[in-house]
């Protein structure tokens, strides 16, 4: 649903070099992640994770969820 989303919203002559680099920021954030995981404890790994669906979940609903939304 990402691609077909995107094309929404960036035009088509700059889609294939944005997916690029859509991508390549997705995979460094994942190494990035993947070593900060490898270091703290689970159950640190666990709050941060909590906090960030919560901060996300309230962005949402403050910005998006409450709003009439236009068809």
């Amino acid at each position: 649903s990402i691609p077909a989303a995107l094309l929404r919203v960036v035009p088509a002559q700059i889609a294939g070099p944005y997916n690029a680099w859509r991508m390549i920021l997705n995979n460094v954030g994942s190494l990035i992640a993947t070593s900060v995981a490898s270091i703290i404890s689970p159950a640190l790994l666990f709050a941060i994770a909590i906090i960030c669906q919560l901060v996300v979940g309230v962005s949402f609903f403050r910005f998006k969820g409450f709003r009439k939304q236009s068809v």
